[in-house]
């Protein structure tokens, strides 16, 4: 299990290279503490939430209603905070919502789940010029 080769490395020096309970109860508690660094609490995720948006699109919103906080709990059993980030980059890219101003690129708009699966699936492709010149046979 070299998963955490600098973690183990230290725990060597402190305990010996020999397996020991105390060296696998402090490395199944920090497998533990990562596995919580991904898991967001509904509060956490409505502020989190919020900020991402507020930053990718520069607005000001401040609140997070609970119908919508409710909505985002439920993505969340499907989706990522970073695919819901993606989701709305994506989005932001897009002709139509750089035409409008984002006015249609609300807090509600992602937080429908055929919105979030819209968007990060929606890439942006840069269309490259296929044009080749025609080469003409004229004598010098």
């Amino acid at each position: 299990m070299k998963k955490y080769k600098n973690l183990e490395k230290e725990l060597d020096l402190i305990f010996g290279i020999f397996s020991s309970p105390q060296k696998d109860r402090i490395i199944n508690a920090v497998e533990k503490d990562f596995q919580s660094f991904n898991k967001v609490s509904t509060q956490d995720s409505s502020v989190v939430i919020l900020d991402i948006f507020n930053s990718i699109f520069n607005k000001k919103s401040r609140v997070v209603t609970k119908k919508v906080a409710n909505k985002y709990t439920e993505i969340l059993k499907y989706y990522s905070i970073d695919d819901i980030r993606e989701a709305m980059s994506n989005a932001k890219d897009d002709d139509f919502h750089k035409e409008n101003s984002y006015k249609y690129c609300t807090l509600e708009y992602f937080s429908r789940l055929e919105q979030i699966d819209k968007w990060i699936n929606a890439k942006h492709i840069e269309q490259k010029s296929t044009f080749v010149a025609p080469k003409f046979n004229l004598k010098e």
